[in-house]
Order: C-alpha cells, then sequence, then structure tokens
C-alpha cells in the first residue's frame, strides 16, 4: 500500500499497488514521480522473474493502474546481463522523458533506459565506494524546480 495526503494533511488515500504481494514488502525504491505521473516498478516481473515491468497510476480514485512497459532483463542488460539481471535497481525517472536510471552490478554501473525506443545507454561507472547498506545504494535524484515566480 501506498499513502497520499492532501497537501494540508486532513485528507489521507490509500493506494493499492501494481504488484504482486509478495513483494510488495520491499519496495522502497520503487515508486516514482514524472510528467506529472506516478509510477511503479517490478524488478520480478514476469513469469520466470525476469523482466521489468512499469506501470503508471492513471485514476486515484479508482486505484487504476496500467501496465506502460515491460522489458526482459537480457533485452534491458545485453552483454551486461550474468552481472546485473538480478542485482540492479531502478533509482529514477526522467522528469520529462520516458526514460529510467538503473544501477547495477559490483561497480554500479549506472545506465538509463528509453522505453519509448527501448535503448539502454552506459552512463558511468560509479565505483563500489558507493556502497551503502546491504549492497544497495542511495540516491537522490535531482529535479529541476521551474517557476514562473524566480523571474
Amino acid at each position: 500500500m501506498m499513502v497520499a495526503i492532501d497537501v494540508e494533511g486532513s485528507d489521507w488515500t490509500f493506494i493499492g499497488l501494481p504488484l504482486p504481494a509478495i513483494y510488495e514488502d520491499d519496495r522502497g525504491d520503487a515508486m516514482f514521480l514524472s510528467q506529472r505521473q506516478l509510477y511503479a516498478t517490478d524488478s520480478t516481473a514476469g513469469s520466470d522473474g525476469s523482466e521489468l515491468s512499469v506501470w503508471a497510476l492513471e485514476d486515484l480514485n479508482r486505484e487504476t493502474w496500467t501496465l506502460k512497459h515491460n522489458v526482459s532483463h537480457l533485452e534491458l542488460f545485453g552483454s551486461w546481463y550474468s552481472v546485473a539481471a538480478n542485482h540492479f535497481s531502478v533509482i529514477s525517472f526522467h522528469p520529462e522523458r520516458n526514460m529510467i536510471f538503473i544501477v547495477f552490478g559490483h561497480d554500479n554501473i549506472l545506465m538509463s533506459y528509453e522505453m519509448d525506443c527501448r535503448k539502454a545507454c552506459f552512463i558511468c561507472q560509479l565505483g563500489q565506494d558507493c556502497q551503502v547498506q546491504y549492497g544497495k545504494t542511495r540516491y537522490i535524484p535531482y529535479v529541476p524546480l521551474f517557476s514562473d515566480s524566480w523571474h
């Protein structure tokens, strides 16, 4: 479950996730905001757990989630499949494009994946120093604030 709270803090809404119940306990990095929409990812989708799926919340009131994209781990990682397939995290969504950012492997390789053209792109190797705890790395995505009040 996820909780949506209005800006005054008076109205709370509980939203069910589109993921299997077995995985909902460990979904701390699976919710993202992009293009004024809430997205959820499932890195163990598919009948054998070898796919990444991306879901979008279409209607908050009806809790309507739509599957926006599905990609196999093999297609996503290509030649890096053996080191990445079971050891990766979706860390962010691009704020204006259908692009996700992923970190994988022992050396924390950062890559982007463009969902529209199904293209993965190596960005950089972050290295082992990024490890925090339990092999997970914490990331804080940068989201620019475009506001007329700054003019």
